[in-house]
């Protein structure tokens, strides 16, 4: 019998293996599924501008001279909040905007200035520092823009995945099927965990690993059980793993009689 490569064994193997069919299922349901398409981002993240800090929304230019020393003092005209569906406000030079993290950013302004450098009383905001334009500003698609792919075809879906479906509106997803694997010991000396040992007996441990081995790649284990050393045995045993999508063998790879 001629040798091969373990790498021209598994090119042989995988020549001969049909792609399973697809199902959808709840994004929370994919966690260590394989993606079976792309995936498309239907809108941008963040979906509209807003605020990455708590503070005022401003003219960065009417900070052009603020320090700690000969601060700017703006009138506060307004508030907006994150999640509600604001009154429109248009910032003019010379006006602040009362803003939340992730409001969005009212019309006129181009910066906010973080609350923990300024102080207000009285319907005024005291602005300690200069703010630079596009300060604390996350722009709509700043971190994904519709049409991106999001996650790509043969992807292993991670935790970070269902979260990253969760905020792109991704509801259900495309999977593979689980392929259903059944795994089949050989030998006349193989015996399950438990037996008492005594001289010729080895204790089966291959087919637990293998079948440990097809859940962590996403596998459905079925376990045949041990074909003892005869034709008829082994037969047996194939018929009962043919309905499975693959089979995996353990022992009588040799070309000793047995």
């Amino acid at each position: 019998m001629t040798m091969i490569t373990p790498e021209e064994a598994i090119k042989t193997i995988l020549s001969h293996i049909q792609t399973l069919p697809s199902e959808k299922v709840h994004f929370t349901n994919a966690l260590g599924r394989i993606c079976a398409e792309d995936i498309i981002a239907t809108a941008n993240i963040p979906y509209h501008t807003n605020s990455a800090m708590d503070g005022y929304a401003i003219v960065a230019s009417d900070t052009s001279t603020a320090s700690k020393e000969k601060p700017v003092v703006l009138p506060v005209i307004g508030e907006y909040q994150a999640g509600v569906i604001q009154s429109s406000i248009t910032i003019r030079p010379g006006q602040a905007v009362r803003i939340m993290t992730g409001a969005t950013i009212p019309s006129g302004a181009d910066a906010v200035i973080e609350k923990e450098s300024t102080t207000e009383d009285n319907g005024q905001v005291t602005i300690f520092r200069q703010v630079k334009k596009a300060e604390n500003i996350r722009l709509a698609g700043e971190d994904i823009k519709e049409g991106d792919c999001i996650v790509t075809k043969g992807t292993r879906i991670t935790p970070a995945i269902v979260g990253l479906l969760a905020s792109t509106n991704h509801v259900t997803v495309t999977i593979a099927q689980k392929p259903n694997v059944a795994i089949l010991a050989t030998g006349d000396e193989i015996y399950e965990p438990g037996t008492q040992l005594k001289e010729g007996i080895v204790i089966n441990s291959n087919a637990y690993t293998l079948m440990s081995l097809v859940q962590e790649y996403g596998g459905v284990p079925h376990y045949i059980g041990i074909a003892r050393d005869n034709l008829h045995a082994s037969k047996d045993a194939l018929k009962q793993a043919l309905s499975a999508d693959i089979i995996i063998s353990s022992g009588g790879v040799s070309e000793g009689r047995y």
